[in-house]
């Protein structure tokens, strides 16, 4: 499964240089930039529309509400904030 998964990964890659490359000889060094900028940005919508969570907005990650069971102390409290000035 991930040799598959690394060999279609290369084969992108290398098809994509190419691609790249043509387009950066034919139009310029921008173009290829511009281009790759927007398939992320088509990426990013495909993401939001089609990624959902459906898990009680209690349990969600960042949804600021204590689950039962969670420790809270001072000390997890400083490291929060530490790793959050980290990621």
């Amino acid at each position: 499964m991930f040799a598959r998964a690394a060999m279609v990964t290369r084969t992108t890659m290398i098809a994509g240089g190419l691609v790249c490359g043509a387009l950066a000889d034919r139009y310029g060094l921008g173009v290829p930039w511009l281009v790759a900028a927007a398939i992320f940005v088509v990426a990013l919508f495909v993401g939001a529309f089609t990624m959902y969570d459906d898990r009680p907005l209690a349990m969600r990650a960042g949804s600021g509400r204590r689950r039962p069971g969670r420790v809270s102390s001072r000390w997890s409290a400083r490291v929060s904030v530490r790793c959050a000035g980290t990621g």
